[in-house]
């Protein structure tokens, strides 16, 4: 039995309650109170690395695969979690506005468009979002639900980003950026820890607990987050607070033989505060609807990862997750399940191959209305992947050329291949370059594919938006 602190149960009670402002909101700038009392065993102080040493450190999110960042053949960029606490953001969307090449803008308190290399809008659609190597981009729309990833801040490691196309690894979707969040490891979470943000505008507190198992360490946290309506220029109050809860857990274990294992859940229910237009069969034909549109859903990952030898290594990663909300009669249920098998093997001391399947089910119930109907209501999609890259290094030259493809095959567009041919060049102790091609797709969403949008335009009469006859994957 793990003991629970206290402190876990003391904290959760404030968040259901909604404080009043410390002023009116909009007046002036927002003021914010914040403290955290922490006991854990912290990792390595990145601010007292070198240039060099910074540029030496290792990523996977380019190639599946450790290598030292100076040397990747792509536009890579990493932001550490010390960079994300001492700017102060609180949320994964508003960090991103520090890496370069991305554009994060906000609309009301719940919307966000996160972008790489422009391609801006409510619902971009190009960028691929993993925490710890599990998609939390939706098929529904084919997005990230920004809202919902209200993360613990202090608990991530380091976010790695790629910006453009990574399609030959991470498959579709991954078209002008892939986005990776490194959560620290269990060991490095030891401890109590606490942390309370009082603002005129949102209120949130983080409490986390982490100790150590026979071969491992775990850590269990619960957080709340309460954002109020932004003002109209009248001084009204708009229809966009939110409010989240969320509490997870993650278990690291490292066997005796050496295999590791890693457990990982989240649950989260949410309240969007959100205003739409509702179209009728009938007279009055459209009203407006100001909604708390609650959403919920939860996410099981568990991956085991194994060493032949120093030269040859696999990682096997399975995941679950569902995703609900409601508005006024339309209800959107989307569960999915997801295996990912990797195995990379160093052929010699020039070449290194990396290689994996993967399948995908998402099982879709998508209960419509007069507005939005859906057609089937339910869909158990399904795709199969396959990728394989090799790397090759010419050490006499200081030249390496990367080769590598992933083939897919989805019930929407049938087979999509995304090939990927680069090469880097060390051009002096320096300076380096590097030049790539490559395809990559974005495959169509459930509400491209199977969602009807009808509104009256006349007294009885109507036009329908609807899938077209042959829906094909978008591709650059």
């Amino acid at each position: 039995m793990i003991p629970i602190p206290p402190l876990l149960v003391a904290l959760v009670a404030p968040l259901c309650s909604d404080p009043q402002p410390l002023s009116e909101p909009g007046v002036g700038a927002a003021s914010e109170a914040s403290f955290e009392v922490e006991v854990e065993v912290e990792g390595d102080d990145l601010t007292e690395l070198s240039l060099e040493e910074l540029m030496n450190m290792e990523v996977s999110i380019a190639s599946r695969a450790e290598e030292p960042l100076s040397s990747i053949p792509a536009a890579v960029y990493v932001l550490t979690g010390d960079e994300i606490r001492r700017a102060g953001h609180t949320s994964l969307q508003e960090a991103l506005r520090m890496v370069p090449g991305f554009n994060v803008a906000r609309y009301g308190t719940s919307g966000w468009s996160v972008s790489a290399r422009g391609f801006s809008g409510g619902f971009s659609n190009q960028l691929l979002i993993m925490i710890d190597g599990v998609s939390v981009y939706t098929p529904l729309f084919a997005g990230t639900w920004w809202e919902l990833q209200d993360l613990n801040m202090a608990d991530i490691e380091r976010v790695e980003i790629v910006r453009g196309p990574g399609g030959s690894l991470w498959g579709a979707n991954a078209v002008n950026g892939v986005v990776n969040v490194i959560t620290k490891h269990t060991d490095d979470t030891l401890g109590s820890s606490v942390n309370l943000t009082y603002g005129d505008d949102e209120r949130m507190s983080t409490v986390r607990y982490g100790g150590k198992l026979d071969n491992g360490a775990f850590r269990v946290w619960a957080k709340g987050s309460n954002h109020n309506p932004l003002p109209d220029s009248n001084g009204d109050e708009f229809n966009d607070d939110w409010q989240i809860f969320s509490a997870g857990f993650r278990t690291d274990i490292q066997r005796a033989n050496g295999d590791k294992l890693n457990f990982f859940g989240k649950a989260w229910s949410a309240s969007i505060g959100e205003s739409y237009s509702v179209y009728l069969p009938t007279a009055p034909w459209v009203i407006g609807v100001e909604d708390e549109t609650p959403k919920f859903g939860g996410i099981l990952s568990s991956s085991w990862e194994h060493e032949d030898s120093p030269d040859s290594a696999m990682k096997l990663t399975a995941w679950v997750s569902r995703d609900h909300y409601k508005q006024v009669d339309w209800f959107s249920t989307i569960d999915i399940l997801d295996v990912d098998f990797q195995r990379s093997v160093n052929l010699d001391e020039d070449k290194r191959l990396v290689w994996g399947l993967g399948y995908r089910l998402v099982y879709s119930d998508l209960v419509g209305d007069f507005t939005l109907t859906a057609d089937p209501e339910t869909r158990a999609a399904q795709t199969f992947r396959g990728y394989v890259q090799e790397q090759i290094s010419f050490p006499s030259i200081d030249t390496r050329i990367t080769l590598g493809a992933s083939v897919e095959h989805n019930d929407f567009t049938g087979l999509e291949f995304q090939p990927n041919v680069r090469a880097f060049w060390q051009a002096s102790e320096n300076q380096s370059v590097w030049a790539a091609i490559s395809r990559a797709v974005r495959t169509p969403s459930l509400d491209e594919e199977d969602i009807t949008l009808t509104f009256p335009f006349a007294p009885n009469a109507f036009v329908d938006f609807g899938p077209g006859p042959d829906m094909q994957a978008e591709t650059m």
